[in-house]
This record gives C-alpha cells, structure tokens and sequence, in this order.
C-alpha cells in the first residue's frame, strides 16, 4: 500500500495505522481538526493558528500538549505513546514528511 500524505497527523501519530481510519474518521488532515470525538486542540493550535505543518516545527515543541493524557492511560503506556509522537516529529522535520511516511508503510 503507498503511503497516503494525509495520513501524518500533526502531533506525530500515523493515521494509517488507527483503528478508527474509515470507521467515523478520515485523518486528521482530511477532516481539518474535526473529528469524531470532537475539535482536535492540538490541530488547531498547530494548523489553525500557528500555520504549521505539524507540531515539529513550533518553537515550543515540546509543549505542554505533549504532556496531556485525555485517555487517562498507564503511566508506562502515556510514557510510550509520548516519546513515540516526539521522535516522529523530529524524524518528519529531520527526512520530511513524504520519506517519513514511506518509512511507516515500509514492512
């Protein structure tokens, strides 16, 4: 499968790997912030108001939305997910979004 460019949400998740993708949900991108659930903040920080690709490139990257837990995770599994979104945007900043995304549909 190719790797879809609206599939690289802007707080580093891959949207191609969501359970929800075609099930209420589109990606972020497509759905502009607005998704199922509700208004993305962290979409509409970046997008909306900072006229960012994706939180990589802020100059507050790392913010305090790296910190929010709205699923209320373990500690050990918000942890993960955390460094996960944060290498992502260093790598997408680092290779651009287009080699980023080639590396997430790579086996």
């Amino acid at each position: 499968m190719a790797a879809v460019s609206h599939w690289a949400a802007v707080c580093g998740n891959y949207c191609g790997r969501c359970g929800y993708l075609g099930k209420g949900c589109g990606g972020c991108l497509v759905q502009k912030g607005r998704l199922f659930w509700g208004a993305c903040e962290r979409y509409i920080c970046c997008v909306d108001e900072r006229k960012l690709e994706h939180c990589g490139w802020c100059r507050d990257f790392p913010c305090a939305w790296f910190d929010w837990n709205p699923e209320e995770l373990d500690k050990e599994t918000f942890e993960a997910n955390r460094q996960r979104a944060i290498y992502n945007l260093q790598r997408r900043k680092e290779i651009g979004t287009e080699a980023w995304l080639r590396e997430q549909e790579a086996p």
